[in-house]
């Protein structure tokens, strides 16, 4: 990899270094979809209804209409986006997928992430199912000294 001297303002001074950020950024922007797009898209394919999923997500229809209309501005929780996962049977790649398009990822060393991808990782599409997943491998962790 070959080593720049820039000008101690920054980046934006060096005006090659500028055009070699903006060839690299081009082919990345646009390409992936906005969460709202990526739900349409996932409802339309299964062919869901929105009560279908916020139902089996246990999400209101409120916060769930938030994100279908106005997906690109609004910023889910990851909780959130791990919900709808099981609402739409999300598979182990659409559940990524979904995270994706909101700057998140399955954090192995979580707990919540251990409960939600274990549960769709076999099929277990109930919210209940998660929360009681949840529970027993809380009560698992070890416990912190103080």
């Amino acid at each position: 990899m070959k080593h720049r001297n820039l000008p101690r303002t920054g980046i934006e001074d060096d005006q090659e270094t500028v055009k070699l950020l903006m060839e690299f950024a081009s082919p990345l922007r646009g390409k992936l979809p906005t969460l709202s797009e990526y739900l349409n898209r996932q409802m339309d394919e299964k062919k869901m209804s929105a009560p279908d999923i916020y139902h089996r997500a246990d999400l209101d229809r409120q916060t769930f209409n938030r994100i279908i209309q106005f997906g690109s501005a609004v910023r889910a929780s990851k909780r959130t986006l791990l919900q709808v996962a099981i609402g739409i049977y999300a598979s182990e790649r659409e559940a990524n997928d979904l995270l994706g398009t909101c700057g998140f990822t399955f954090e192995l060393s979580a707990t919540e992430d251990q409960a939600f991808l274990f549960c769709i990782r076999n099929g277990f599409y109930d919210m209940y199912f998660v929360y009681e997943a949840m529970e027993i491998l809380s009560r698992a962790q070890p416990k912190k000294e103080k």
